[in-house]
């Protein structure tokens, strides 16, 4: 019966706060506790498997806005997308604007750029990902994992 008591325990730490009031980036490098108190509870959860074993995840969806993946018992990354900022950056922006307020990109595919950001104690990279030309997605990562 661990199940039940591990769901009681994460509605109990979970705070109602609205989703839409968290910045997202502040979630990266979180413990599990921390992201219940913080962004409460996600409205949904799920498992993403990666070519390896050690690469699985578990995803905390919060609505439409973001998600945080999740790593052990850390938050390793989060991505934003539909109306979501992060480093300045919005849906939606243009490249040239993605440009424009990062500067040049540490790496570069057909579809992202990749910058790295401030340092946490850990590097933190930026992917900006593009659709005819307009930022679509946002992963903010620790680049150490």
């Amino acid at each position: 019966m661990l199940i039940p008591v591990l769901f009681i325990a994460v509605f109990a730490l979970a705070e109602s706060e609205d989703p839409g009031d968290i910045d997202p980036s502040a979630c990266l490098g979180l413990d599990l506790t921390s992201v219940f108190r913080e962004c409460g509870v996600p409205s949904t959860v799920f498992p993403v498997r990666g070519s390896e074993a050690w690469q699985d995840d578990v995803v905390f969806r919060y609505g439409t806005d973001y998600s945080l993946f999740l790593f052990r018992d850390r938050v390793w990354q989060v991505r934003v997308w539909d109306s979501g900022h992060i480093a300045g950056i919005g849906i939606g922006d243009s490249r040239e604007s993605v440009l424009g307020t990062l500067g040049e990109p540490a790496g570069e595919t057909d579809d992202s750029l990749v910058f790295d950001l401030p340092d946490r104690g850990y590097p933190v990279r930026l992917r900006v990902r593009f659709s005819e030309d307009a930022v679509s997605d946002l992963y903010l990562y620790r680049a150490d994992f």
